[in-house]
């Protein structure tokens, strides 16, 4: 949704599945790649912008994906030296890569981080959830990662759960730069196949995602004076 909402603002933004063994970008986008990075990784020759393009697969709204491998034990082939090289041609082309990651510090996530301008790390109203998230935030801490390009974005952040924002805030001790509420056209998008943002437009949801998506882009903006960047979205 966010990739998406990207689109809708003269972006041209790149979706890169990370989530390597269950990713489920493709689905989600409704799209049926014939190529995923797993074929990308392991064609022969240099990478380029038209390699490259050879294997992301198109959606609709003019989005570019480039999809996990369709069976889990491939995704050990997407080596951290490959991914490197991948993120290197895509920042080339695109004037967003948005990589959708998977709730692990292994090799790829980790070459991920050291090209991440912008990390949004989602959270939720529940202890569990809080638990990993401050092990992830103290993990980045251990790995050096700068703190100000962290933002905690609060999934389902109206739900009636007992907890509210600003515990969040005080058990995490950051602030939450985005907050996206519950709304029921979320499953209904993903069981369409078309994201919520393009498919509902109007609802709180996609109004959400798009003010988030607008706020990145004017601040890396500002910030950096960048044509291009790389946001990455984290699970805990």
């Amino acid at each position: 949704n966010l990739a998406a909402a990207i689109g809708t603002q003269g972006k041209k933004p790149h979706l890169l599945d990370l989530g390597l063994q269950f990713g489920d970008a493709a689905i989600v986008m409704g799209v049926e790649p014939e190529k995923t990075i797993y074929d990308l990784v392991v064609a022969p020759g240099e990478l380029d912008f038209e390699k490259l393009a050879g294997y992301t697969t198109k959606h609709a709204s003019g989005l570019d994906v480039l999809p996990a491998p369709l069976r889990p034990e491939d995704a050990e082939l997407v080596t951290e030296a490959k991914l490197a090289r991948l993120l290197e041609v895509a920042r080339e082309s695109y004037d967003v890569i948005v990589v959708d990651t998977s709730p692990f510090f292994h090799g790829p996530m980790l070459a991920t981080l050291d090209r991440t301008d912008e990390l949004l790390l989602l959270c939720g109203l529940d202890v569990p959830t809080l638990k990993n998230v401050r092990l992830s935030l103290q993990t980045l801490e251990l790995l050096s990662f700068p703190p100000d390009r962290i933002k905690l974005v609060l999934n389902r952040a109206n739900s009636k759960v007992g907890m509210k924002p600003k515990e969040v805030e005080s058990a995490l001790e950051r602030e939450i730069g985005f907050e996206i509420p519950s709304d029921r056209i979320v499953p209904l998008a993903v069981n369409r196949g078309n994201p919520a943002v393009l498919a509902e437009p109007k609802a709180e949801f996609s109004k959400a995602v798009r003010a988030m998506a607008k706020d990145l882009v004017a601040s890396q903006a500002v910030a950096k004076q960048k044509k291009k960047f790389m946001a990455t979205l984290a699970r805990a």
